[in-house]
């Protein structure tokens, strides 16, 4: 069906993906689709930028291979860490959140932090995604 903008698009959320690999800082910010870590949040690459409101749930990472020690994944709301946490534990490659969700505005940036003890987590590559509905 043609609308006054266009074909009307499927009903439903989004899924926004970051993807990178680890840093030996215990504290940085994987980028949003692909690329080098930052210890920032507000680093433009970090971020994707709601388009409308939404709720934030259902957190997955994967690693390319078995971590060497506990990662802790954490999504950040407008530069606020929010209650969807994860971590994947040593000798482990995936950590899930699949209970707790976050309201999110639109125009509200959102980055995905990475915390862990000092020294790269074995050099696997991370990948994560976050549902939105």
């Amino acid at each position: 069906m043609k609308g006054a903008k266009g074909l009307t698009g499927p009903a439903g959320g989004t899924v926004y993906f970051f993807s990178g690999f680890p840093a030996a800082s215990a504290s940085y910010y994987l980028p949003a689709f692909r690329g080098t870590a930052s210890l920032t949040s507000s680093d433009i690459t970090t971020e994707f930028t709601i388009l409308s409101s939404r709720t934030l749930l259902n957190l997955r990472v994967k690693a390319e291979a078995n971590v060497t020690k506990d990662v802790t994944f954490t999504v950040w709301r407008n530069g606020v860490a929010t209650t969807i946490t994860c971590t994947m534990t040593s000798g482990t490659a995936s950590a899930t959140d699949l209970v707790h969700a976050v309201s999110a505005s639109q125009s509200d940036p959102i980055a995905v932090q990475v915390s862990h003890t000092a020294g790269a987590p074995g050099g696997t590559y991370f990948n994560v995604t976050l549902e939105t509905t």
